[in-house]
């Protein structure tokens, strides 16, 4: 097994799928999205098939329609709703605290297509902030994963170049996005992202439970 040591690769991570469990938050607050225009509540899964390109993709995908008027309602019922419950179930999925706990700021961090008015909330709640020494969301380049630029800034931001990093993600945005910055592409099965749709989207690694994650970063268990 190909082994990328803390020491020699920094770790850039997508949030959600990859890093916390937040399933059922934001189904909840996609379901007072389509509450608010009338329409019944999703499952968890079926939401859960929508998410990955932020916000405004998530809330077209749930209604099913191209109405200005309905889907501003919707995102301002969402944002309203999410903004109050970001914590209520999200956690970090078990196994990684231990990873988490390792990182240097200087060679960790988050790139994510969650809007940073909840991105910095949630890392706040779940005390991991401080661990990452670059945390990018849309609103930093304009741009959303699968597009590169947002792992190039990140990189810009802890000063390092493309090849002495790794984009951990579960979903194919994050490694088509990794691969087109020139980064080396981890995918976890444990988010969003189906194992079909990882193992079409062809990452360098793909690891199946944190365990797993930390064996590949040389860590201690």
């Amino acid at each position: 097994m190909v082994t990328f040591r803390l020491r020699e690769k920094a770790l850039l991570f997508d949030l959600d799928g990859t890093l916390v469990d937040s399933k059922r938050d934001l189904a909840s607050a996609a379901n007072a999205a389509r509450a608010s225009i009338g329409l019944p509540s999703l499952s968890n899964e079926a939401v859960q098939a929508h998410v990955g390109l932020g916000v405004d993709s998530l809330i077209r995908s749930i209604l099913g329609t191209e109405d200005p008027d309905l889907f501003r309602q919707a995102k301002e019922s969402f944002i309203s709703y999410y903004r109050k419950h970001l914590l209520d179930h999200t956690h970090i999925f078990e196994g990684l605290e231990p990873i988490i706990k390792t990182l240097q700021r200087n060679q960790a961090g988050i790139v994510t297509n969650k809007a940073r008015m909840f991105t910095l909330p949630l890392l706040e709640g779940l005390g991991i902030s401080g661990r990452f020494g670059a945390i990018v969301t849309p609103e930093d380049t304009g741009q959303k994963k699968p597009n590169p630029e947002p792992l190039l800034y990140a990189l810009h931001l802890l000063g390092l170049p493309p090849e002495r990093a790794v984009i951990v993600g579960d979903s194919r945005y994050d490694i088509e996005a990794g691969r087109r910055a020139g980064l080396q592409t981890v995918a976890v099965l444990w988010g969003f992202g189906t194992p079909e749709e990882i193992e079409r989207a062809n990452p360098d690694i793909i690891v199946r439970s944190p365990n797993d994650l930390a064996k590949l970063l040389s860590m201690p268990r």
